[in-house]
């Protein structure tokens, strides 16, 4: 996949709980000294190192964007994201899906969109959307997420979608 203009990326990674565990440790390893891993604050050696571990882990992703991504509207584009990204997750039979937290106010316009998706039978009923920490979270879906400004190439096992914010 390659994100040739900026967009806003929302990626999950569909594991079992052993997977996740697993998974967390080697993502963890990444980036000891912060709490989370994030590509806007990784240069470019973390980034490809990042793209290798994550390759590597054999789990399934689904990595959904929003592009052109207008910087004044970056929660437009995670709504959009968040919308394909519950469906695709939902299709796929996934119960659980942990949202990172982000602040109080973010947090809170990620739930009035999920009520909305739940209200047009987007999210299926079964499916449980919280927000938490997914370094911590034992799930079957814990999110890798990020926004990309530049383009690059990213292994996607599974499938990818665009939606375009126009």
């Amino acid at each position: 996949m390659r994100v040739a203009e900026p967009a806003y990326l929302l990626g999950a990674a569909l594991t079992d709980t052993g997977a996740a565990e697993l998974a967390r440790d080697r993502l963890r390893a990444l980036s000891p000294s912060r709490p989370k891993l994030h590509w806007r604050d990784l240069d470019s050696r973390h980034r490809e190192r990042s793209i290798e571990v994550i390759a590597s882990l054999g789990v399934d992703l689904v990595i959904v964007s929003a592009a052109p991504l207008d910087g004044r509207k970056q929660e437009r584009a995670r709504a959009l994201c968040l919308e394909r990204l519950t469906w695709e997750v939902g299709q796929r039979g996934v119960r659980d899906l942990i949202l990172e937290a982000r602040t109080l106010s973010l947090n809170a316009r990620d739930r009035r969109t999920i009520a909305s998706l739940f209200g047009r039978n987007v999210i299926p009923a079964h499916m449980r959307v919280v927000h938490g920490d997914p370094s911590k979270s034992r799930c079957s879906g814990s999110p890798i997420r990020c926004s990309v400004r530049m383009g690059k190439r990213l292994p996607v096992r599974g499938d990818g979608c665009k939606r375009s914010l126009q």
